[in-house]
């Protein structure tokens, strides 16, 4: 080992090796809101769409999933064959959201097989698919103190026991639709405008 390795950090080395590690760590978790705003205004116009196809006794009234459900392969597909970037900082947070998502997505797929093997019922389905997002949004909202995501998880929950009520198509397309609004796209919204504040104040500085 040479004197200069050997050499302890100073006061100032220290507290500028800290910053640069709590910026790096904010840098990998900092959320624009942009795949809370993607994904909410594709499941909120997919949900639109099928109760005015419904309520218009289309015969194809579930065509608007279909095409979502194309677009997710497509997505995924990219997603496994496109160059992976090396995250910078790994976190514990940030492993735990990456496997609960892992085994939220697994769920969300088993009951969309029930539901195309007709082992549910397209509107209890849905009800079951409201009832994951609620649990997803509150996990998230509780671990980055959001109260707009846990509010929005409670609507969601709400809006599933609606669906389970109320099990008729249409007003299972509507709570779902509310259910977007209200867990995807204002939580989305509110975490695009902090991270814009945010942008803003480092600039000052």
């Amino acid at each position: 080992m040479t004197p200069e390795q050997d050499k302890p950090m100073t006061g100032q080395e220290s507290l500028d090796l800290i910053q640069s590690m709590i910026n790096s760590a904010k840098e990998s978790t900092v959320n624009k809101g942009d795949g809370f705003l993607v994904w909410g205004w594709m499941l909120f116009i997919c949900a639109v769409s099928s109760a005015v196809l419904i309520y218009t006794d289309y015969a194809s009234p579930f065509l608007p999933w279909n095409i979502f459900m194309l677009v997710c392969v497509i997505m995924l597909i990219y997603g496994i064959v496109k160059p992976r970037k090396i995250p910078r900082v790994r976190t514990y947070m940030g492993d735990l959201f990456r496997n609960f998502a892992t085994g939220f997505y697994i769920c969300v797929f088993i009951v969309v097989f029930a539901m195309n093997f007709n082992t549910v019922s397209t509107s209890i389905a849905f009800a079951f698919l409201l009832m994951l997002y609620g649990l997803m949004m509150y996990v998230m909202g509780v671990s980055m103190k959001q109260r707009a995501m846990i509010a929005g998880a409670v609507i969601t929950w709400l809006c599933c026991i609606a669906s389970l009520l109320m099990a008729k198509l249409i007003f299972v397309m509507s709570f779902t639709a509310l259910a977007v609004l209200a867990g995807y796209l204002i939580p989305g919204y509110i975490l695009r405008t902090e991270w814009k504040k945010q942008q803003q104040s480092e600039k000052v500085r």
